[in-house]
């Protein structure tokens, strides 16, 4: 099994501590099914978003999206605490895990992103490339 090639580096910053820089690897898209409520926890609501696969691809890494998962907690109507871990293989075989942590705050008529029927909103969703 080969090892990807990271996409944040730390580099020496002369007027302050060392600060991580982000290099463009790949863009994913995956392919979503129907919202799992697993009910109330301590803090809000358990959901989980389970990633039925697809691609990813980009100048530095490329391959399949595998079956994975995003795991939320909602607080509130605006606020939502994910955890989205997905797993990837290179066009070489190679599986790398990714975890993707972190709150979403929204608001208006869909404020967790994603209508009544699950389907999300375009542009609602939190990770836009930031994973």
């Amino acid at each position: 099994m080969g090892v990807a090639e990271p996409t944040a580096t730390i580099s020496p910053n002369p007027t302050g501590p060392d600060t991580p820089t982000h290099v463009y690897a790949f863009e994913a898209r995956v392919d979503v099914g129907p919202i799992i409520d697993v009910g109330e926890v301590a803090g809000g609501r358990r959901r989980v978003i389970p990633i039925v696969g697809d691609t990813y691809d980009g100048p530095r890494l490329r391959g399949r999206v595998l079956p994975s998962a995003d795991w939320q907690v909602v607080h509130d109507g605006t606020l939502t605490e994910l955890v989205a871990r997905y797993l990837l293989e290179t066009d070489t075989g190679s599986p790398m895990a990714i975890v993707s942590r972190g709150p979403r705050h929204t608001g208006g008529s869909c404020p967790d992103g994603f209508r009544r029927d699950g389907r999300p909103v375009a542009g609602a969703l939190p990770h836009g490339g930031d994973v």
